[in-house]
């Protein structure tokens, strides 16, 4: 669909003003298509996916163009192995407030929740290229993929990434006094492995290990924002909100500022003061993933009566930006959450509402949070 934005607002009615007749129309569109066979016997086949948005906000605008082309080769019934290549274009464009994080930050210090606007601005800032190839091997042993009992469940991803900004972009930059975007160079590395064990009266535990790491393969290269890894929420640690679990890196900055004042005289006015720049604050770095990341979940699923059913379950893990940080401390802290909730059996798979508690908690975090999804791991 192409709808033209109503602009009400003033300030939204500013951002607008220079913006030419086609940047004022909101795009989104995907289409896919699957080809069963390409003349490499029946076990294999290909894909193509195709990605156009141009989303309009009050503050800023996205734009991504995507091309994913895959290969799919499935030599057994549970074993699935998938090549990906990535061609992306994409552009942000923050209105009044320079990049995307300092555009956060002065959201977060405002109070206001930021969630959702941190999955879309999971890109640098201006234009820039991605290219990547990726590889996806699955072993899929459980008796239900949307509530198992039983069996094992096996995946282990391979990526590599390259991405630069444009010459329009760096030129932007530099004309402003920035740094422009810097170039990404770099593998990631995923591995996930769950189990399930039946138990008497229906009652079942499961459970499952995730790790993932991103190495950069030259000394100036940083990760891909969209290629981070992030904790928080439903599929990691339900103790915290999605995506708000800050990496242990910055957990340590916090502290290590903790004592510092809030604000400093302004030095071109003395009567006047200004934000502390050396105070490290949650609010400072408000995306908040990392490139180190080991996630344990433990739950006990029991039975009510008809399609109800409750949850007992233990998340244990933690997050690193820099995946050397903990060996050079010599120290693998795991922050921990513990909780409960209900789970309903419906004919598109299990509805699930948890309540986690934050079992580690830092003096600037929530006591807990609420989670809702569909289907279970």
């Amino acid at each position: 669909y192409i709808p033209t934005p109503l602009i009400i607002d003033p300030v939204a009615r500013d951002n607008y003003r220079n913006l030419n007749d086609i940047a004022r129309l909101g795009v989104r569109a995907t289409a896919g298509v699957v080809f069963p066979e390409i003349g490499l016997g029946p076990l294999v086949r290909a894909g193509l996916d195709t990605i156009l948005v141009h989303d309009l906000q009050r503050d800023f605008y996205l734009t991504k163009i995507a091309a994913i082309p895959n290969v799919n080769y499935r030599p057994a019934s549970d074993v699935q192995l998938t090549f990906f290549q990535s061609f992306e274009f994409n552009n942000s464009r923050i209105f009044q407030a320079g990049s995307a994080n300092e555009y956060l930050a002065s959201l977060l210090r405002q109070g206001r929740n930021i969630t959702d606007l941190v999955r879309q601005l999971l890109i640098p800032d201006g234009e820039t290229y991605a290219f990547s190839q990726r590889i996806l091997a699955t072993w899929d042993r459980r008796d239900n993929a949307f509530n198992a009992s039983r069996g094992t469940y096996v995946v282990t991803g391979i990526e590599h990434v390259d991405a630069y900004p444009t010459e329009v972009n760096i030129d932007k930059a530099l004309a402003r006094g920035k740094a422009p975007p810097p170039e990404s160079h770099f593998i990631k590395l995923t591995q996930t492995f769950a189990g399930y064990i039946p138990l008497p009266r229906g009652m079942r535990i499961a459970a499952l290990t995730r790790a993932g790491v991103n190495l950069q393969l030259t000394d100036t290269s940083q990760t891909y924002p969209d290629r981070l890894f992030f904790m928080g929420g439903v599929d990691t640690m339900r103790g915290w909100t999605l995506n708000s679990f800050i990496p242990q890196d910055n957990v340590d900055r916090i502290y290590a500022s903790k004592d510092l004042p809030d604000t400093v005289p302004d030095p071109n006015d003395p009567s006047q003061t200004i934000p502390n720049a050396n105070k490290f604050t949650p609010a400072t770095q408000p995306i908040r993933g990392g490139n180190l990341m080991i996630n344990e979940r433990i739950e006990l699923r029991i039975p009510i009566r008809g399609p109800f059913e409750t949850v007992v379950f233990t998340d244990i893990g933690n997050l690193w930006i820099d995946p050397k940080y903990p060996f050079q401390k010599g120290a693998f802290p795991m922050r921990v959450a513990v909780g409960s909730g209900l789970r309903v059996q419906t004919p598109v798979g299990p509805l699930a509402v948890d309540y986690g508690f934050n079992v580690t908690r830092e003096w600037y975090e929530d006591i807990g949070a609420l989670n809702f999804a569909i289907g279970l791991f």
